[in-house]
């Protein structure tokens, strides 16, 4: 039987691919022309990622009815972006412990000349 779509799945996969990496790249683009809250693009993107997956499903699965059960492949299509929301999350999880620690240490250690390790 075949049940009607916004996308196919390689469609809604592909255009979230692609919508993550522009967002990606606008993110960067925002952040640079801020004055100030230079981090909330950012913030805006890690949540457009975490949501991307669900967003992909939403666009490229058929609605079935209550008592069918999907085919063996279904959902594969969407394995590239829950690999690319996660690899991004990783980024900014790294980048954030790294600029909190730097934070910090110049909080417990404001005298030290600035580049220099303790």
């Amino acid at each position: 039987m075949d049940y009607s779509t916004t996308l196919s799945e390689n469609t809604a996969a592909t255009s979230v691919l692609v919508f993550t990496i522009i967002a990606w790249t606008v993110a960067f683009c925002v952040s640079r022309r801020m004055k100030s809250v230079k981090w909330m693009p950012h913030v805006v993107f890690v949540v457009y990622v975490i949501c991307s997956p669900l967003i992909a499903a939403s666009l490229g699965d058929p609605m079935t009815l209550a008592d069918e059960q999907p085919g063996p492949g279904n959902g594969f299509a969407y394995l590239p972006v829950i690999g690319e929301a996660a690899v991004f999350v990783f980024i900014y999880c790294v980048l954030f412990v790294t600029a909190m620690g730097k934070w910090l240490l110049d909080l417990l250690l404001p005298d030290r000349p600035a580049g220099v390790a303790p």
